[in-house]
């Protein structure tokens, strides 16, 4: 049985970007993955950071390391252990495959670890807010705003003492407000029209009456990851985009005016 997620402590922001098949993974021994508070077992933790070395052409003589391991090419994958373990470096001559980054290495690996976190990650929903609510008026502003939470979701998982977390993070909200020709509106806050509120950056004026406009939200949310030992930082490595739609009706009031005799 998983163990309840609790939050760990907050990283700095970063600008790191990656693709998902980091060139530097942390690896430590063979081990279930568990979630939660708390490390499976007593045994003392020796990770391995690996990398890839460039060979000459058709041979086995090493030029340098390579940040940017090309699927389908020759490497020498070279392990080194934590200092405190007095193991030795492990290494060999591999095909580079993004999907078993350390191949014939019998140990967990941070991208796996960080996999199985990321299954527990997911944001809920962001529905569309609107107000009026209801029937919309032409030529009265409308708000828009996502409706729901926008905190971020964190999930925290562990191998032999080898801590990966996985942050889905808010950047925006895109609607498209159902009117033909109309550019989207980009909300980047969350706010929401309460009275006396004037100001907003999501807003629009409908011009003409219509039955059944679809408005659409789709939120941003980006995936960063980060753990323990050689990935500190958060770096990007997903990007999701749910969508929400809302059926709408846009009304003309039209003012009569009489003056009696």
């Amino acid at each position: 049985m998983l163990a309840p997620l609790v939050p760990v402590s907050a990283q700095e922001e970063s600008e790191i970007v990656v693709d998902g098949s980091r060139a530097t993974v942390t690896v430590v021994a063979a081990a279930p993955i568990s979630l939660g508070e708390g490390f499976p077992g007593a045994r003392p933790y020796w990770p391995y950071t690996c990398h890839w070395d460039e060979p000459w052409t058709n041979s086995d003589v090493i030029i340098a390391p390579t940040d940017s391991p090309i699927p389908g090419r020759r490497y020498y994958l070279r392990c080194v252990p934590d200092e405190k373990s007095g193991l030795a470096a492990i290494g060999d001559f591999v095909v580079y495959d993004p999907l078993d980054p350390v191949p014939g290495f019998d140990a967990v690996t941070s991208i796996e670890i960080r996999d199985v976190a990321r299954d527990f990650v997911e944001p809920n929903p962001l529905l569309v807010g609107i107000s009026p609510d209801g029937v919309q008026i032409a030529g009265v502003e409308t708000w828009f705003w996502p409706d729901g939470s926008i905190d971020r979701v964190r999930a925290s998982a562990h191998a032999n003492g080898l801590t990966v977390t996985v942050e889905a993070r808010h950047r925006a909200t895109t609607f498209d407000v159902g009117e033909p020709g109309v550019d989207q509106i980009v909300c980047i806050e969350q706010m929401e029209w309460t009275p006396g509120a004037t100001v907003t950056d999501c807003s629009y004026t409908y011009l003409t009456q219509a039955d059944g406009l679809t408005v659409e939200a789709e939120s941003e949310w980006d995936f960063v990851w980060w753990d323990n030992a050689a990935q500190p930082l958060p770096a990007l490595y997903d990007t999701i985009f749910p969508t929400e739609i809302l059926e709408i009706e846009v009304i003309d009031l039209e003012a009569v005016i009489s003056k009696g005799g």
